[in-house]
């Protein structure tokens, strides 16, 4: 109630209280007395009401927020992997046709910069993983890998076989390359801008799919230097990579005793030419064999590339000769993702496996 209001109300009872007396009989001394502090009190009191109403209101607080779970969101998994049917005659009069490899895999990101992948190979009777691990981005630093995967040993052992050239890869990769363990793995940051690449890693030494505990483990690790994109050498790229693993081990996947082993290899690659050499060496049952390789590829036209490879092994067994072999190819791209190639080996020496000279073709198509 405002000022303005409760004087009308006070002349209103004063003129009322007058009207009323005249009606009655003439009020004593003592009763216009207590009228009147009646009326004290009742002004007093509409004051105090007013005095209330002109103060000013603080606003109400507001309600406190209703708390939200929290979401972070996951990008969905890819599916990855690739399919390889094949043909090939290299057993003298006995020919067959097969699925070589069957993967399929699913890779993604997580939070605080995690991604993951998962890969198996249908084809195989046993022991269906291939790949499964974690890796953890450091940023400029690199990553961090802790699974199963490939160890960072060589070229073409390292790369898929969804993208060598090749069908089949070299006698000395498949006697030397230690292929997939368990194990934790750091990596630089790999780009075409960058002029080293340092990958080194610790493995149970076991094989792939091998998880028993055992006294010994595999240290491996590859170095390799690059000449930057940016900075093309004669008109490409050329990288030199070093490769070693010590320690020593019994590989159950590849039933054969390994220690240590050793790498080199170049690449040279300039516009539609690719040229690739490499040797190997390594501790495998006594023995220590060797070999290497040469490869050169070059992309007639933007789906048809001819290949040429030419590879040796040495055994180191007493009363072996070396064996040797020459890859004559063609790769035809349907497109970026399915391919037909060609191949036709010529094979001298003592290979080690029962294979000859013949002819292998192979279709495959990538899962994006």
């Amino acid at each position: 109630m405002s000022r303005n209001f409760a004087l009308p109300l006070v002349c209103l009872v004063l003129l009322i209280a007058p009207v009323s007396a005249f009606g009655q009989s003439t009020p004593t001394p003592q009763e216009l007395q207590q009228q009147v502090e009646d009326l004290r009190r009742q002004v007093e009191a509409l004051r105090q009401e007013v005095e209330v109403l002109r103060r000013p209101q603080s606003p109400a607080p507001a309600p406190a927020p209703v708390p939200r779970p929290s979401t972070m969101a996951i990008p969905a998994p890819q599916i990855y992997g690739y399919l390889q049917s094949q043909f090939e005659d290299v057993n003298g009069n006995r020919s067959r046709f097969f699925v070589r490899r069957a993967r399929i895999g699913v890779r993604g990101s997580l939070p605080e910069q995690f991604t993951y992948a998962a890969q198996i190979d249908a084809t195989a009777s046993t022991g269906l993983l291939r790949d499964a691990y974690l890796e953890r981005t450091l940023g400029a630093a690199g990553a961090l890998r802790f699974g199963q995967f490939k160890v960072p040993f060589g070229v073409e052992g390292y790369l898929s076989s969804s993208v060598i050239p090749t069908i089949e890869r070299t006698f000395v990769t498949e006697e030397v390359f230690h292929e997939r363990d368990s194990g934790l793995q750091y990596q630089t940051p790999h780009g075409p801008e960058q002029w080293a690449q340092l990958a080194v890693g610790v493995f149970n030494g076991r094989g792939r799919n091998q998880f028993g505990p055992q006294a010994h483990k595999l240290v491996v690790g590859r170095l390799q230097l690059n000449t930057p994109k940016s900075r093309p050498l004669l008109g490409g790229q050329l990288s030199v990579g070093l490769s070693g693993q010590v320690g020593e081990s019994n590989n159950l996947t590849a039933k054969r005793e390994e220690g240590e082993a050793f790498g080199v290899d170049a690449q040279y690659v300039r516009r539609r030419l690719t040229l690739r050499g490499e040797w190997l060496t390594g501790k495998r049952d006594g023995a220590r064999p060797s070999g290497w390789y040469a490869l050169g590829v070059y992309r007639l036209t933007p789906a048809v590339e001819a290949v040429l490879r030419y590879d040796t092994l040495d055994d180191d067994l007493p009363g072996t000769e070396d064996a040797r072999r020459t890859t004559v190819g063609l790769n035809y791209y349907f497109s970026r993702l399915t391919r037909l190639m060609l191949n036709y080996e010529f094979i001298g020496g003592r290979p080690p496996e029962s294979i000859r000279s013949g002819l292998r073709v192979r279709l495959q198509t990538l899962f994006p």
